[in-house]
């Protein structure tokens, strides 16, 4: 018997298990104690299981099934509980390891042993920070690993303090990438350890540029744990020594993502803009994919931001702003088209939509997105149509047909 697993979508369908053993047992018009007694469990554990405190073995899932006549309904959601809970548990040793990882890494730069780098391993950075656009979260943390762990060797045996340096920077930019694979999966606390990492190392070699960039993704981070005012800080630190490339625009679009769950619509607005005058005087940047911030990726946050505002013109300017984005993603180069974030743009225009009371445009933005592969659902994606599924439940909505359809559907899509 397993303690149940907490985090995303293992809650929603061992909840989903629990919710519909309730259902079962209250339309049979058994208590717990005499649905305990008819399938040999302890009346306790049941109401453990049935309040998804505890989750039950195969056996026992068989024998409620029986026991309330659900025809293998209750076998399936188990088996649905199940499937995600080891899923989660395989992820989570990947993650757990790659936290030990920057432990290691933490610890050997407390040494000041710093050794030297080699020309593949930045090459190897760069390789997984464009290949991360287009590939699903867990592969490119599992990448991202091996290869930090090569540098980590290749530093502890080169003696040039030069090659130490910039094999220092590699290591922090890969730290860069295990922390956005981390958060990707759902792993916050992770995805912060990974950051730490990068920053320490960029510290180490005063690259100002990387600073700022972890600087960005640690409001991420705070942005995806709901810490607004963390966020809002987080990216203000960042704009204090941010370097020559996209980092300014994006630590500006960071506060107005911020600003705007705060309810500051004047705030989200100039920093809105300001980040659009900072994106043309931007310089190139030292990293491609997932260390740039084009003009699709302004875009996108002006949408995901503007939509959190209640004013109606603010909803439309971000479904401008998503169809922008994504049109300029289709348009440009595949190797640079970043594939979660125009779904996510999707999910955010839909949002407008619904504000806005146009369910129809809606469903037509979620539709893609609903459609896609279990791996391709990144925590970000299934806590914002989450997000949608909530709008839903609005009284606004209560009558009507489209409305109910997209809430099965986003509740589908979760379990997925």
């Amino acid at each position: 018997m397993a303690q149940l697993t907490t985090g995303g979508r293992v809650d929603q369908d061992q909840g989903a298990f629990a919710a519909e053993l309730a259902a079962r047992r209250s339309a049979a018009g058994l208590s717990l104690a005499q649905l305990a007694g008819r399938v040999h469990a302890h009346r306790a554990h049941l109401q453990r299981v049935e309040t998804a405190q505890r989750w039950p073995a195969e056996p026992l899932a068989r024998l409620l099934d029986d026991a309330l006549a659900a025809h293998g309904v209750l076998l399936a959601a188990w088996r649905a509980g199940e499937a995600a809970r080891i899923t989660a548990a395989t992820n989570t040793r990947a993650v757990a390891g790659s936290v030990r990882d920057s432990r290691e890494l933490d610890a050997f730069l407390d040494t000041g042993l710093l050794n030297e780098a080699v020309t593949r391993a930045e090459r190897a950075a760069a390789a997984l920070a464009a290949a991360y656009l287009t590939n699903p979260p867990a592969p490119m943390l599992d990448a991202a690993l091996i290869a930090r762990q090569a540098v980590v060797r290749e530093l502890r045996r080169a003696p040039a303090s030069g090659q130490r340096r910039d094999l220092t920077r590699v290591a922090g930019q890969l730290s860069g990438v295990l922390a956005y694979a981390a958060l990707d999966l759902g792993h916050a606390h992770a995805a912060n350890a990974h950051a730490a990492t990068a920053l320490r190392c960029a510290a180490t070699v005063g690259d100002l540029e990387l600073a700022s960039w972890v600087r960005g993704t640690q409001s991420l981070i705070a942005r995806f744990s709901k810490d607004y005012r963390g966020a809002l800080a987080l990216a203000r630190a960042g704009l204090d020594h941010a370097g020559a490339g996209t980092s300014t625009p994006r630590l500006l679009a960071g506060v107005a993502q911020s600003a705007a769950n705060l309810g500051d619509r004047c705030e989200t607005h100039r920093a809105l803009d300001a980040a659009r005058t900072a994106a043309e005087k931007a310089g190139p940047d030292a990293l491609p994919g997932l260390f740039t911030f084009s003009q699709a990726k302004l875009a996108y946050y002006g949408a995901s931001a503007l939509m959190w505002l209640d004013e109606p013109d603010d909803a439309r300017r971000s479904v401008t702003n998503a169809a922008e984005a994504i049109a300029l993603w289709q348009a440009g180069d595949p190797v640079d088209r970043s594939l979660d974030d125009e779904a996510l743009a999707r999910v955010y225009a839909a949002t407008a939509h619904i504000k806005l009371g146009e369910l129809d445009a809606a469903a037509a933005q979620l539709h893609p997105v609903l459609t896609l592969p279990p791996d391709r659902r990144i925590s970000w994606l299934r806590n914002r149509v989450a997000d949608i599924g909530q709008l839903l439940t609005s009284n606004t909505f209560a009558t009507s047909p489209t409305a109910a359809e997209l809430r099965e559907a986003t509740t589908a899509f979760r379990r997925g």
